[in-house]
This record gives C-alpha cells, sequence and structure tokens, in this order.
C-alpha cells in the first residue's frame, strides 16, 4: 500500500541516519498518526493524542530510538503529556506541512492551484483557486508502506472478523471506478475555499466560552475563550474566526484554506489508496460503537460515485440523533413542547421548522447551530439556545441536566450507541442474514435498488417495535 506523504517529509526522514527499518517505522508512525488525527480532528495540522502502547503495538517496541531522532530534526512536534491524565500528543511540522503546497499543487502536479497567489498574499481574504487536472501521472509520488503496520491493526475477535469478513465479501462485488473517484477529488478541492468562508464568524456571542482548537500555527486541545477574547484575539492578529464542527480556529483565511486543502488532498488520496490496495477494515467503535469501515472512512460524494456505478441507493433517516433522543426522552417526557419536537423529528421536518423560527438562511447552517446547542456543554448560552428554549424548554431543560450530571460528551456518546445498536445490531444482521448486499454509514444502509421497498418495509417494521418514528430518505 501507499501513502500520501508530503515530499518535503518524505526526503527529510530518508535523510536522517536511521537504519531502514527505522525509517520504515518512522513513516509507519507518520501514517497511523494522520490517520488518527483525520478521524478526530479532519485536519492533519492538529495534534492527535497517541499512547504509548498503542504505539508499542501498531509500530515496534524500541519506539524512543526512533522517534528522538525525528524529534530531534523538527519532522513532529511532540506535546506535553500528564501521567494518568493524559498520553503525549503529535502532529507533523506544520512549517514543513505548508512548505509542501507548492509539491503537492504546484505546476509540476496533476492539480495546479495558484500557490504562488496563497503564499504572497496570505493576509488577503479574497481568495480564488484555479485547478485544471493537466497530467494525471504526475501526482506527487506516494512511498510503500511496509506491510507489517496494516498487519498489526487486523482484528483478532471472532465477532470482528464476522464484520469483516461481511464487509469484504460485499465490497470485493463492487465496480469502484477511480477516474470517477478522482474526479470528486477534484470538485471536493474546488468546494474548499466557500466551505471555509461559511464557516466564519464575524460576531460570536461576547459571554460564551468557545472551544478553541487553534490560533494560527499554535494547536491546543484544552482552552477556551469567551467571544469577546476572540474578537480581541482576532483583531489584534489580523485574524478570521473560523467556527468547525469540532471548535474554532483563529487564523489568517488564505493561510487556513491552504491547511484545509492539504488535509483534505492528503486524507482523500489515503482512503483511496486503502480501498484501491485491497486494505478493507471493519469493526466496531469501542466507545460510540459503529462499524467503522471504508466506507464510513469515505465523505458523501465518493459514496454517491460508488452507488451510481453499482446501481444502490442510500435509505437515510431524516434527522436521526434527534429521533433517537426523541425516543429516549418519551421515557420522561409527556409535555407539549416534547410532542411537538417528537413529532417534527419522527417526520424528518425540525431543521426546517427551526430554520424557519430562528430566521436562519440554510438548512445545513440550521443543523450545524442545532448539534451546536444540544452536543456542546450544558453552559453554552446564547441568542440562539434562548430562542429555542421559549419552543422546547422542557426538552432543552432535560437535555441539559443530563449534561450537567454526565457531561456533554457521555450523551453525545449515549445516542450515537442507540444508534448504532438500532442500525448495526439490529438492521443490519438481519439484511445480513437474508444474504444481500449491504453497506451501514451510521444512521443511513446502502443496498441494491431492487431491494428499496423491502428494506425500507423492514426498517419501519423495526422503528415500530421500539416505538420509534422516522422519516427515511432514499438519495
Amino acid at each position: 500500500m501507499n501513502s500520501f506523504i508530503p515530499p518535503t517529509i518524505l526526503n527529510k526522514i530518508q535523510d536522517l541516519k536511521l537504519s531502514k527499518k527505522d525509517k520504515c517505522n518512522c513513516l509507519n508512525f507518520i501514517h497511523l498518526m494522520i490517520f488518527y488525527s483525520l478521524i478526530n480532528h479532519q485536519s492533519i495540522f492538529d495534534y492527535v493524542e497517541i499512547p504509548t502502547d498503542v504505539i508499542k503495538n501498531k509500530i515496534n517496541h524500541h519506539y524512543n530510538r526512533w522517534m528522538k531522532v525525528v524529534l530531534e530534526n523538527g519532522i513532529l512536534v511532540r506535546d506535553y503529556y500528564e501521567v494518568g491524565v493524559k498520553s503525549y500528543s503529535y502532529r507533523l511540522n506544520p512549517i514543513l506541512l505548508l512548505n509542501s503546497f507548492d509539491e503537492l499543487f504546484g505546476s509540476n502536479s496533476s492539480y495546479s492551484f495558484s500557490a504562488s497567489y496563497y503564499k504572497n498574499n496570505a493576509a488577503s481574504n479574497n481568495i480564488s483557486i484555479s485547478i485544471s487536472n493537466s497530467n494525471s501521472n504526475s501526482f506527487a509520488k506516494p512511498y510503500p508502506l511496509c506491510s507489517s503496520l496494516f498487519q498489526n491493526w487486523k482484528s483478532k475477535s471472532k465477532i470482528e472478523d464476522k464484520y469483516l469478513d461481511w464487509f469484504s465479501n460485499d465490497f470485493q462485488k463492487l465496480n469502484i471506478d477511480f477516474d470517477n473517484l478522482n474526479q470528486v477529488l477534484e470538485k471536493r478541492l474546488l468546494q474548499v475555499e466557500n466551505e471555509i468562508k461559511d464557516e466564519v464568524i464575524n460576531n460570536p456571542q461576547q459571554n460564551i466560552k468557545y472551544r478553541v482548537l487553534g490560533i494560527g500555527d499554535k494547536s491546543y486541545s484544552n482552552t477556551y475563550l469567551l467571544g469577546s477574547q476572540l474578537m480581541k484575539k482576532a483583531k489584534e492578529l489580523n485574524f478570521k474566526i473560523i467556527q468547525t464542527k469540532k471548535g474554532v480556529y483563529l487564523d489568517d483565511l488564505s493561510r487556513f484554506t491552504i491547511k484545509r486543502i492539504i488535509s483534505v488532498y492528503i486524507a482523500d488520496n489515503m482512503s483511496l489508496e486503502m480501498i484501491k490496495s485491497g486494505y478493507l477494515m471493519a469493526s466496531r467503535n469501542k466507545t460510540n460503537n459503529r462499524l467503522d469501515t471504508n466506507i464510513t472512512n469515505l465523505s458523501s460524494e465518493y459514496c454517491d460515485s460508488i452507488m451510481k456505478s453499482n446501481d444502490m441507493i442510500q435509505i437515510d433517516l431524516s434527522n436521526s440523533q434527534f429521533s433517537f433522543l426523541s425516543c429516549w426522552l418519551s421515557k420522561y417526557l409527556e409535555s407539549d413542547d416534547f410532542k411537538l419536537f417528537q413529532n417534527l423529528s419522527f417526520e424528518g421536518k425540525l431543521y426546517n421548522y427551526i430554520q424557519k423560527e430562528l430566521g436562519l438562511y440554510s438548512r445545513e447552517k440550521t443543523k450545524r447551530i442545532l448539534f451546536y446547542i444540544f452536543f456542546s456543554s450544558h453552559e453554552i448560552n446564547n441568542s440562539k439556545k434562548d430562542h429555542l428554549k421559549k419552543i422546547f424548554s422542557t426538552v432543552i431543560e432535560w437535555v441539559d441536566e443530563y449534561k450537567s450530571v454526565n457531561n456533554h460528551k457521555t450523551f453525545c456518546i449515549e445516542l450515537q450507541r442507540l444508534e448504532s445498536n438500532f442500525f448495526i445490531d439490529n438492521i443490519y444482521e438481519i439484511i445480513k442474514k437474508l444474504g444481500y448486499v449491504c453497506f451501514t454509514k451510521h444512521d443511513s444502509i446502502i443496498v441494491k435498488s431492487k431491494y428499496k421497498d423491502e428494506v425500507i418495509n423492514l426498517i419501519k417494521d423495526e422503528m415500530r417495535k421500539i416505538g420509534m418514528g422516522g422519516n427515511l430518505v432514499v438519495k
């Protein structure tokens, strides 16, 4: 298998005074670190915590021998650790990553970005990107991973093997058109600029604490600032405030765009390379019980392309986590505002209703705000939440009380587990016993189009058994 590590970093590792085996271990660790970082943060510029026992298990026991050299040469950066609290966190040197932009997207690559524009206009907010697929054979060359890395990733459990067998057998029956998938990558890279512009917030709530993930090239894991402090810092540094699902960044818009482009490029290429090389994975997440596979690791655009090439459909449960929340709350609440919340969730109309109530311009923006209010700390307060309290008073009160006792992360995980238990332990098991080709993607089921009606009826029957409604959408 190959991995798309920028040539700047690859060359520095090859120049180290280490044995061939230790260089291989370095590269495998970087691949593992990037993989975890993308899963946790969707960015390769952020720190990712990797416990010592994980490094020993997946790379080798004598990691200090080569780790020290890589750190001393500034290829990796390591954050502090606290005994019994947190392990070391790692990331690639952000300066090396930024300097790799020309190599990945310069005039000699298949994607011809205006690299010099970004570098010479770092403070400009008027960004313009152009991509041309000038030569599909001139990608930045990937390096071959040592085969031992993925040998160590393979599951040992019989239960895990069941999911891997199901997934592998079904996936190998698919027709994968990599030319189409490469075109999807081009479109995704073009979309980055507008996505980031949509994430910029100009007027954060002054008295609300925001989780800060990064300021410029500095990365943080447990830092919070009030909206007023964010505004002051952003003005002082001439940065924009960019709000993502995980938290906020303060950065120059052009520089942040480069980071996102590099992250998307490397993440997507790694996911596609795993498929191309036959490294298929399927295992239950130990935290939220979700089934993580090569499919769940792909963005929806790639899944859409694969489904189209194989006459498959995706049956999606609208407002999924809020439907499961409604089912959960039905044991505790009978108020009118809860019944309204439940009906809207079950009918798949919750986002549209709240969008109208809050006067928001898009459904996606509404979804982001709703997730932020429900899945962040109970201490979060802003005008949008105040408005929602007037509409769904007992719902917000119950959720905040639960989060105050158990914390907001536990609340999120519990909903994901409810979702996983329904779709994986129930629906997926039934469909596989029928012998159908089937894939799951958290709150959706992917099957051949000829089984659409049968599977929809199956899902509805199982929802009725647990007293849950839901609006199923076919894509």
